[in-house]
């Protein structure tokens, strides 16, 4: 049995994303926000933080267009989240 210990959390115009398992990382996990471009503020896997590394943060990420939510402005971002992180 897999648990998954993900949770991703939208607050004012930030959206916080934390991985707290320490040994499953998630590649192209999505998350439903605002469409538009997101670049990230604060990821604890970077080696700055004693993290591996694993992302480019200098990277912009942009939403994926979805026909379902694109009357209420929203698509879905794509990041990867690796094991015991977190993301701002």
């Amino acid at each position: 049995m897999m648990v998954t210990k993900f949770s991703p959390l939208n607050v004012a115009s930030f959206s916080l994303s934390f991985n707290f398992s320490p040994t499953q990382s998630f590649a192209d996990y999505g998350l439903l926000v605002e469409a538009g471009e997101y670049e990230v503020v604060l990821n604890t896997d970077a080696k700055d933080f004693g993290g591996n590394g694993l992302a480019d943060d200098n990277v912009k990420h942009f939403t994926n267009y979805d026909p379902l939510y694109e009357k209420v402005g929203k698509g879905w971002l794509k990041l990867l989240y690796s094991c015991s992180f977190g993301k701002l």
